[in-house]
């Protein structure tokens, strides 16, 4: 201890930088023990070309001792393998930030902050290290399960003009207000509230200002409603729509979402008062490669009929949807773009079922878990497409290890 707090005082001044000429990058390796993280980001001064550098990360006790410690070690070295310390930035007794100089050709500028919100885990923190790092060149912000910021960390966001990602999952301290704040950033690409309970169909009503939005993602925002999706009507650049659990939703939500003519990925599991009149709407989609309907009961074959149309689907989810029989998978039979098919607890389906996707010469992954109506008989048919590469299915009172044999005899 006395050594530690020994070097700490021998420090130059010149080595401890003003709090605003640190640009974060992306973070290169999460330490174990102790709260070292390393990130490459760029230091900026004044008149000077941005240089690239290693941002150190170092938390817990004495934690300020111990970046100085570290400065003084690797100040005495003289080797061309040992970065040189150009600054070191205290953000509080507990975190400190050492920044060395590194050659920028080996590491590239890449302006992106993913941060664990186990240690960055409240809006002071937050905007503590938005405060001392001048985050201009930023354009990436992860704050997953950073669960105590609140929306006065959020204040500390609309600085960062270059941001066009944010990630805010699982901060469930988060409310419309929050998301206000955040959608004054108008160059914002992608924005996921995923897990953020308290979101109403208000916080919509803001994002619907961003219109270079590409991706939102509100799975888990189980207080969205037809009324808040009608808001998004604007974002004509959406391409991925997650609404996972998002139970209010009905089929006249997703007639709203019908008008979004660049929507490649739709995520509805769990939605469950989507019936078939929504997936028809849902069907003049035709740039949508992604459809998960995981969990939605109340569609039936007519859905599958409807999605015909979409003719560039390449993933296409049906897990427990119970009502979906032979019929439909008939119906989709001319997806021939399709690469991904889950019909996991598809109790109704039988071998009939699986005879008509064997059509599908581009499947790589076929779920036929707990379709108990599927014989040896119609795993022995699909051990035959020589296209596929991933199948799942659990043994049933109608199968047995026979069709295990022929499966591992015809993939060998």
């Amino acid at each position: 201890m006395d050594l530690e707090i020994d070097i700490a005082h021998s420090v130059p001044y010149q080595y401890v930088m003003s709090a605003d000429r640190v640009v974060l990058g992306v973070c290169v390796h999460n330490g174990t023990g102790g709260g070292g993280a390393l990130w490459e980001g760029a230091l900026k001064t004044l008149d000077q070309p941005d240089r690239a550098v290693a941002i150190k990360r170092i938390f817990g006790a004495r934690a300020a001792a111990i970046a100085r410690r570290a400065v003084s070690l690797l100040s005495r070295q003289h080797r061309d393998d040992v970065p040189m310390v150009v600054g070191l930035v205290d953000v509080s007794h507990n975190e400190s930030y050492l920044v060395m100089e590194i050659d920028q050709v080996q590491c590239g500028i890449k302006p992106n902050l993913r941060h664990n919100g186990a240690r960055l885990n409240t809006s002071a923190n937050l905007c503590g290290l938005l405060k001392v790092a001048s985050l201009q060149q930023l354009r990436s912000l992860d704050l997953t399960r950073c669960s105590k910021i609140t929306d006065v960390g959020m204040q500390s966001i609309p600085s960062l003009r270059s941001l066009q990602h944010i990630v805010l999952s699982c901060c469930r301290n988060i409310t419309n207000a929050g998301v206000a704040t955040v959608a004054s950033l108008q160059g914002l690409q992608c924005l996921s509230f995923t897990g953020c309970y308290d979101i109403t169909d208000a916080a919509l009503a803001h994002v619907a200002q961003l219109r270079q939005l590409h991706q939102l993602r509100l799975a888990g925002c189980s207080l969205i409603t037809d009324v808040g999706l009608a808001r998004i009507v604007l974002l004509k650049q959406l391409q991925h729509l997650l609404l996972t659990s998002c139970k209010k939703i009905t089929s006249k939500g997703l007639a709203t979402i019908a008008t979004l003519p660049q929507l490649r990925y739709l995520g509805l599991s769990y939605c469950y008062n989507i019936t078939d009149a929504g997936l028809e709407s849902v069907a003049c989609l035709q740039q949508l490669q992604y459809l998960d309907l995981t969990s939605c009961n109340n569609i039936t074959d007519a859905s599958l009929a409807s999605v015909t149309s979409l003719q560039r689907l390449e993933y296409l989810d049906l897990t427990s949807c119970n009502n979906i029989t032979d019929m439909g998978l008939a119906s989709i039979s001319v997806l021939h773009q399709l690469r991904h098919l889950d019909l996991k607890s598809c109790t109704r389906i039988t071998d009939a079922g699986i005879a008509c996707v064997a059509s599908l010469l581009r499947l790589q992954y076929l779920d036929l878990t707990s379709c108990n109506n599927i014989t040896d008989a119609g795993l022995a048919s699909v051990a035959s497409w020589k296209q596929l590469e991933h199948l799942d299915f659990i043994y049933s009172n109608n199968s047995t290890s026979a069709s295990h044999r022929a499966i591992v005899a015809c993939w060998r």
